[in-house]
């Protein structure tokens, strides 16, 4: 008895240890990029920041409307300051070099723009002798965390040193490792090589377009910071006061102000504040969807809402136009579903609704009946981003530069003029 209960045994380890063995990958190597940040004090990043001679657009991203002015964001770099005050031939006047830079405001002759963690407060009343009037320091803290390092507080990543490196792998199933404190699986090693890469919104003086984290209403200021809200008084232009700072309970990303109402879009959903109270904004309601990026516009009647899936930052699989009713301010009601490819920025001009659909260009919709869009010009043009329409002219970044339209017969949108990138 004794012998059969060890052969029993004997199995049971050999099952035991084929199983185990069998969870094992076979060895190999894995390469992929290492990055080491080139650091510089926020100081001097700051006293660096000035007015300069006009240089190519590259990497275009969000766009505000000031007077004759536009203002394009070159990602990560700075601005470039168009003169426009004709669309047709639109001139690249100046640069603005802000490292780190992916957001803009305009107000009077101030400019307000994010400076990796700091908010910056420019005079730009005389181009020729602009510099950073006022700042806010660490506003946006979420941003210390990139490509897996946490950067010090008072310094900023200025360039990246990059490096292909080469490892030896041999996992269990569900295992990984451990790099620059973060952790890495098998199947997102190659995310780790990747960088983080936010109808118009009226504000007092200028538009802002609905990827805009920021938005002025009167005398504030708001921004997000994936999970913050701050209320930030401008009374006077270079003077800025935090008044507030406002936890959020899901991962913001756009902001649009309409009256006294501020609609912010989210991850997870659309959700709406009342600033009748400037400098405590105060949650009325929301509408939930499943985990996407969501860009929103309003007014007050419907919202219109852009979902997309991203990879590797919101996930879901739904790409589409919701048409929320917003008449009960309290309890927001999805009217109408509309699929599209790949939305990014939105912007609506009486009742033409125009729609960056990423790859799948432009989109116009006439939407004289708001609960029914209905599509009536695609334009094929590169992968669009944002969208500012006004006046029959709409202003569109996208991936190969600035464009312009008239709108003025919406189901013959015709181009009018492009600023193109640098070859």
């Amino acid at each position: 008895m004794k012998k059969y209960q060890l052969l029993i045994k004997g199995l049971i380890l050999v099952l035991f240890v084929s199983s185990f063995s069998g969870c094992l990958k076979d060895s190999g190597t894995q390469t992929y990029k290492l990055y080491r940040p080139v650091l510089q004090k926020l100081s001097d990043v700051r006293s660096a920041v000035k007015i300069a001679a006009p240089t190519p657009i590259v990497v275009p991203g969000k766009i505000y409307v000031y007077g004759n002015s536009i203002f394009l964001v070159e990602n990560g770099k700075g601005i470039h300051i168009i003169d426009n005050t004709n669309p047709v031939t639109p001139i690249n006047k100046y640069f603005i070099s802000i490292p780190g830079n992916y957001d803009i405001a305009v107000k009077g002759n101030t400019l307000y723009a994010d400076c990796f963690t700091d908010l910056l407060a420019i005079d730009i009343s005389n181009p020729a002798n602009s510099s950073v009037q006022s700042f806010i320091p660490n506003l946006f803290p979420n941003r210390r965390n990139v490509k897996g390092y946490l950067i010090d507080s008072g310094y900023m990543p200025i360039a990246w040193i990059e490096k292909d490196t080469t490892i030896q792998i041999g996992l269990m199933e569900g295992q990984g490792i451990w790099r620059n404190g973060g952790f890495i699986s098998p199947i997102f090693m190659d995310m780790m090589s990747l960088s983080n890469n936010s109808s118009a919104a009226k504000a007092t003086n200028g538009t802002g377009g609905s990827m805009s984290s920021f938005a002025i209403v009167n005398q504030w200021l708001y921004t997000l910071s994936v999970n913050q809200l701050a209320s930030i008084h401008i009374i006077e232009p270079i003077k800025m006061v935090v008044n507030n700072k406002q936890p959020l309970s899901f991962v913001a990303e756009t902001i649009y102000p309409f009256q006294d109402k501020l609609f912010v879009g989210s991850q997870t959903g659309m959700n709406i504040y009342s600033i009748s109270s400037p400098s405590s904004p105060n949650y009325l309601s929301g509408f939930s969807h499943a985990r996407l990026c969501d860009p929103v516009i309003a007014d007050n009647q419907y919202a219109y809402v852009t979902l997309r899936s991203t990879e590797n930052v919101c996930g879901g699989n739904r790409n589409e136009l919701d048409v929320i009713d917003v008449s009960n301010i309290n309890n927001p009601t999805l009217v109408k579903v509309v699929s599209l490819v790949h939305p990014h920025g939105l912007s609506r001009d009486g009742n033409t609704l125009i729609i960056c659909d990423g790859d799948a260009g432009l989109k116009i919709f006439d939407v004289s009946n708001p609960k029914n869009p209905v599509l009536i010009q695609t334009i094929e043009m590169a992968a669009t981003y944002d969208v500012i329409a006004e006046n029959n002219i709409a202003i569109v970044s996208a991936k190969d530069g600035l464009y312009q339209f008239d709108y003025s017969k919406p189901s013959q949108t015709k181009l009018i003029s492009k600023t193109s990138l640098s070859n």
